[in-house]
């Protein structure tokens, strides 16, 4: 390159690049440098220009960009990737253009190279997304599946509670309606119950001793109107006979239209408020505490406490000590004014101001309850969750608070469990829902109806509907109708099992255009139903329209097109070169061109173009297919991986140029010739014929008296010649025997089918003849 050009080449605002016609990079500026992260130019000068290509970028600049760019000579706004220095890619928008010498001869090719890394990096953090967004979905599977293995076992435990836990609505017209209950709530309530689960609150009423209706009723009225807790102890009675007493908790969730949804518990404590009256006869009957406490312990199986708040005397059971790891020491609490302080020495630390306040409130509002849950330290170092509740009694001047402990430590351990849980689910859905949305594919999710539940926002960009008009919409809706039954059966595949199938499909936006799409359809089971069906959609109109406008070119060319690999592998094939040579795309793609064309194998052709291939120079010569019989027109234009080849039928051409020199050289030779040179023009003749005529065999034949005998037959075997030489003449003696007896022209087109050879069928056989034309020639006597 001139001083003055490269001088010019280096301060353009553009990347620029010369590729030789083997593809070797000749000069680049250092806009190229730059952006591929070199700092030297001589590390890419020589080398070749697609190494710089990503594998895609390759194949589309192989098939598509170079067999267009050598028969435009200019291509402009292609997208490719190149490769920087260490490897990654950037994204980059290339003009190239065929530079020819004076002579017409190939001489490189002109890139200018603009930066598209914004849109490359764009496309990275797509990549990286979708990435990240399969990892997720993976791992809300499993959450998924942690869950549902946590609610069952809560499930479980509500089930086998030993109170009675409900979930049901009450209406303004007073009609209880349950949504759910454990075993217990309806072993409590059976006799009251109908077949459809309701129980009328006025029957419900109805049941309570008169001593403690009107003050139920008005807890009831109050937590309905001012969504409170209610929370009372009962006698009720199902007949004159049979009484229980019930503490009834239950907590209001939401109210609409008058309907209020209530969760809570029933417990039947009839055996607890026995548990209490014995025990104020135990204490009123013995002095012994000890006594009284074993007597108690005896029967009772939870933990147990007892606090004389005048005194300060404490009483705990064996099951409290148990539960903090420890064993009944030989006395129990007598006269400990600090009970409620010892036990703050086995609280947690983040627990203890929740233990004061809770004190302080039931000190101050003399309540008739105290209730506190939290964690004590066991005596092997570990935190367990005690859940305690205790209720006042009077005993003449001192007030008694006695209550009972559990563990409670699993049911929390859950607790905090499904909490995580949902936070971390919450968490996941943001993000899935951001991944999905930032996504560059179309994604979109059905339910068991085939209809849509989700759809991201690439998809209401790209279809330009509203999520309005396409959620709960049936997914054929949106679907090419030429397509639906051939979708329609995808889908029934992907309701059977859990499976993935890939398919190009049309999909229509809002104003009735197609976009083409390679889909990948998924389906997910749970315990063998089908749960939803997914699809990412990558859109591909663009690159169909682009494919579609090549190939459209191509078959609209006369010229056969085709391009073979370096391996002489047939790659593209247009409608033109299957008229030409009869041969289908689907029968020669992908196959060997020597094996379609196995006489080429050893022929000049097949040297010329491995000569062409190594030396990435063009080839134009014209070539005899002996299998068609026909004469083609090649021209060779060599790519970076392959060969284009454009070919055409010049058969007839080549038929009237043979033609026409054969007569020229004829009447040439007539002119300067005496008779004694016949058998040299005779000889020409036949040689020139077969020029244009290869498969032809040229004969001249002399009737001496009657009979035939060779006169100039270059290509006829020497045994052929002597086996008919002197044969006579007559109505049925082959082709040139019939010719010379009737001296009309005679055409055999099958000479094993033909009454006129049936004597020499085995000699036409031996010789491989098929077809034999001849013509009398005659002299001035109208002799032949």
């Amino acid at each position: 390159m001139p001083a003055e050009l490269r001088k010019i080449v280096e301060i353009l605002p553009c990347g620029f690049i010369s590729v030789s016609p083997k593809g070797e990079i000749k000069e680049l500026n250092s806009y190229v440098l730059d952006l591929l992260e070199y700092n030297d130019k001589n590390l890419l000068i020589g080398t070749s220009f697609i190494k710089l290509l990503s594998v895609g970028s390759k194949m589309f600049f192989e098939f598509n960009i170079n067999p267009v760019l050598h028969l435009s000579g200019i291509l402009k706004e292609i997208k490719l990737d190149l490769k920087k220095k260490n490897g990654s890619l950037i994204n980059v928008l290339v003009n190239l253009r065929v530079v020819h010498d004076e002579n017409n001869q190939f001489k490189e090719i002109q890139i200018t190279v603009f930066d598209f890394t914004q849109r490359e990096n764009f496309e990275k953090e797509i990549l990286q997304t979708n990435k990240r967004y399969g990892d997720l979905v993976e791992k809300l599977q499993e959450q998924n599946q942690q869950i549902r293995e946590i609610n069952s076992r809560i499930e479980a435990l509500l089930m086998d509670a030993p109170i009675g836990v409900f979930v049901f609505t009450l209406n303004a017209k007073g009609k209880m309606d349950i949504t759910y209950a454990n075993d217990e709530f309806y072993g409590i309530f059976f006799p009251l119950l109908d077949k459809s689960k309701l129980i009328d609150v006025e029957i419900l009423i109805s049941h309570i001793s008169v001593n403690d209706r009107e003050r139920v009723l008005k807890s009831i009225y109050y937590s309905y109107e001012h969504m409170t807790l209610f929370k009372e102890e009962f006698d009720f009675c199902f007949n004159e006979n049979e009484k229980i007493f019930l503490r009834f908790i239950s907590h209001p969730i939401s109210k609409v239209d008058g309907k209020v949804v209530w969760n809570g518990s029933v417990e039947n404590i009839t055996e607890k408020q026995a548990l209490a009256e014995n025990l104020h006869f135990f204490k009123q009957g013995f002095a012994d505490k000890k006594s009284r406490f074993e007597l108690l312990t005896s029967f009772n199986k939870i933990g147990y406490w007892e606090l004389n708040l005048k005194t300060g005397e404490g009483i705990v059971n064996h099951v409290f000590y148990t539960l903090l790891g420890r064993k009944l020491p030989g006395n129990v609490f007598e006269k400990n004014n600090n009970f409620f302080e010892e036990c703050v020495l086995f609280l947690h630390p983040n627990d203890l101001e929740n233990f004061t306040t809770t004190r302080r409130d039931f000190e101050k509002n003399n309540s008739d309850y105290f209730e506190f849950e939290g964690r004590m330290l066991n005596n092997n170092g570990n935190w367990i969750w005690i859940w305690t509740k205790a209720s006042l009694v009077k005993e003449g001047t001192h007030d008694l608070l006695i209550g009972t402990c559990i563990d409670i430590t699993q049911q929390k351990e859950l607790e905090d469990k499904e909490i995580k849980n949902n936070e971390i689910l919450k968490e996941n859905n943001n993000k899935y829902e951001e991944i999905l949305n930032n996504s560059s594919d179309l994604i979109f999710s059905l339910d068991s109806n085939l209809k849509i539940d989700f759809v991201n926002q690439t998809w209401l960009c790209k279809t330009l509907y509203e999520e309005t008009e396409i959620i709960g919409k049936p997914v054929l809706d949106f679907i090419e109708n030429s397509q639906k039954d051939q979708i329609t059966e995808l889908f029934n595949q992907l309701s059977y099992k859990e499976t993935v199938l890939e398919v190009e499909l049309n999909m229509l936006n809002k104003q009735g255009k197609k976009l083409s799409c390679l889909a990948k359809l998924s389906s997910t089971f749970s315990y063998g139903q089908g749960l939803n069906i997914r699809g990412y959609l990558k859109d591909i109109t663009d690159q169909k329209e682009v494919s579609f406008q090549l190939n459209q070119t191509l078959n609209n060319i006369k010229d056969g097109y085709a391009f073979i690999d370096s391996n002489f592998n047939i790659l593209e094939w247009n409608k033109s070169a299957e008229r030409i040579l009869n041969l289908e795309k689907k029968l020669v793609y992908n196959k060997n061109i020597y094996e379609l064309f196995p006489e080429m194998a050893d022929s000049y052709v097949f040297n010329k173009v491995k000569e062409l291939f190594d030396s990435k120079s063009f080839g134009d010569f014209e070539y005899f297919s002996a299998n068609l019989n026909t004469w083609l027109h090649l021209i060779f234009t060599p790519t970076l991986s392959g060969m284009a080849i454009l070919f055409s039928d010049i058969t007839e051409r080549k038929r009237q140029e043979g033609l026409l020199r054969l007569e020229t050289n004829v009447y040439s030779n007539f002119l300067n010739s005496t008779n004694e040179d016949i058998d040299g023009l005779l000889e020409t003749i036949c040689k020139q014929i077969k020029e244009f005529h290869p498969l032809m065999i040229f004969s001249t034949l002399k009737v001496i008296n009657s009979r035939i005998y060779n006169w100039i037959s270059p290509d006829l075997p020497l045994q052929y010649l002597k086996d008919i030489e002197g044969a006579p003449i007559g109505p049925k003696a082959g082709s040139c025997g019939t010719a010379a007896f009737t001296k009309k022209n005679v055409i055999v087109e099958d000479i094993f089918n033909d009454e006129l050879w049936e004597d020499y069928t085995p000699l036409a056989i031996k010789y491989n003849l098929g077809a034999c034309w001849s013509f009398p020639i005659f002299s001035e006597d109208n002799e032949v």
